[in-house]
């Protein structure tokens, strides 16, 4: 014969709490009474450990030097409290830190600390948390980081998951070319007008971007003939964007920002020695 108790776990029980049991059997022979105890049983409280990092997957695109920010939501899904590890690995070796959002507004401030590694969640809880970087600088327009960003629970370490970020990082490429006219062999008084034309050919901006140039040897620069785009441009440094110094051998075109495919023109004269 076969004799099955079903017991209910209180609800107030302890995660972790051990409950040993043991059945005893009672019965009579003749006269006699006699007790027979079964072996024993524990039952361990439950203790489940689990995380989750959302977004799994996130991108942006930056330049050089820029503040890299991601926001995720760490949630431990287990049923007891946990320390939520976070780590990280970087394509580019990109230095990630990561902090608690305090507010929980997404949004970065100066109260926001530098996540520990004894910050601990209760179950069910969830923790936000930006992942900080600067964007390196690199060679080649539109080079991209892929950083795997790693959540894993202190207290099982098998109970992890990752978020994929994709950084792309613009740069500005710049293209150069210088044409003559007239061409040819050109005798002493000949005017010749030197145009260079320039363009970004990159997703990124050039900052500070200004063109030199100047009157070669064996010739005289005629003066007030520096045009922009096609604008004239004065000598002096007057708040237009050329200056001419050095009695015509050097000549500076202050651009500024050239934005991601912006293009343009510098031409000056010259007088053929």
């Amino acid at each position: 014969m076969t004799v099955t108790i079903t017991l209910n776990v209180p609800s107030g029980a302890t995660l972790g709490a051990v409950f040993n049991n043991a059945m005893d059997v009672t019965y009579t022979a003749g006269s006699n009474t006699f007790t027979s105890s079964s072996n024993g049983r524990s039952v361990t409280v439950g203790v489940t450990r689990g995380v989750a990092i959302s977004p799994t997957s996130i991108a942006s695109t930056h330049e050089p030097e820029d503040s890299i920010k991601y926001y995720f939501t760490l949630k431990n899904t287990g049923n007891k409290k946990d320390v939520l590890l976070m780590s990280y690995g970087s394509s580019l070796s990109l230095a990630w830190k990561f902090y608690k959002d305090v507010n929980n507004n997404g949004i970065y401030q100066a109260n926001d600390t530098q996540l520990a590694s004894t910050d601990s969640v209760n179950f069910s809880d969830s923790l936000h948390v930006f992942a900080i970087a600067i964007t390196p600088v690199v060679a080649t327009d539109q080079q991209t980081d892929v950083t795997s960003f790693t959540v894993t629970s202190a207290g099982d370490g098998t109970k992890f998951q990752s978020s994929v970020a994709t950084t792309t990082i613009n740069i500005a490429v710049i293209s150069l070319a210088k044409v003559v006219a007239p061409l040819g062999n050109d005798p002493p008084g000949t005017q010749m007008t030197y145009t260079v034309n320039y363009s970004n050919t990159g997703h990124g901006k050039a900052y500070n971007f200004k063109i030199v140039d100047g009157a070669p040897d064996s010739t005289t620069y005629v003066p007030g003939s520096v045009t922009l785009n096609g604008s004239a441009m004065t000598d002096a440094a007057d708040g237009d964007a050329a200056t001419v110094t050095n009695g015509g051998k050097t000549i500076t075109v202050t651009i500024g920002t050239l934005n991601a495919s912006a293009s343009g023109t510098v031409a000056f004269k010259i007088t053929v020695n």
